[in-house]
């Protein structure tokens, strides 16, 4: 497993994302502030309760569950897939992907899921199958890059590591 050390913009956006977190908990406590107060004759708070409700409702934070269609392959069983996809990554300076699924769709795609958002690349067979390396590589390339912003972004920010080194 390939550990990526923590850079000034991973601090930044943890502790952002702790931030919302601990808004969503103030959140929480108003709300129990409000209907306690409401039970004491002022109904205005119910709804001023529901509301609040409302926001840490849709404050709450998601965590995507893996859904696929197809078969998670194994790394023990397909090593030189795996070996495929970790090159590519480590050649455009990407964190490896934790898994790869195989389904029926002619088409590709990206996910991350679960509490430590793992990545899967998701390779439709019928369009796997009629590409040639070349193309495989690029197809795995373009997914493997779908977490940043474009194309042109990671262009700049690889170009701009070289311009460092």
């Amino acid at each position: 497993m390939q550990v990526i050390p923590m850079k000034r913009s991973r601090l930044l956006t943890n502790l952002f994302a702790g931030l919302v977190h601990c808004v969503t908990v103030a959140l929480i406590a108003v709300c129990c502030y409000l209907i306690v107060n409401g039970i004491q004759g002022h109904y205005f708070f119910y709804l001023l309760a529901a509301i609040v409700a409302l926001a840490v409702w849709f404050s709450m934070p998601r965590i995507p569950k893996l859904t696929y269609d197809g078969i998670l392959l194994s790394r023990q069983e397909h090593g030189a897939l795996y070996a495929l996809v970790d090159d590519i990554c480590d050649q455009m300076r990407l964190p490896r992907i934790n898994g790869l699924i195989l389904d029926h769709q002619f088409n590709a795609s990206y996910e991350q899921s679960g509490w430590r958002m793992k990545r899967y690349v998701t390779l439709g067979l019928p369009l796997f199958g009629i590409l040639n390396r070349e193309e495989k590589i690029a197809l795995i390339g373009h997914e493997g890059q779908s977490r940043c912003a474009s194309l042109f972004l990671h262009v700049i920010r690889l170009s701009y590591a070289d311009s460092l080194a």
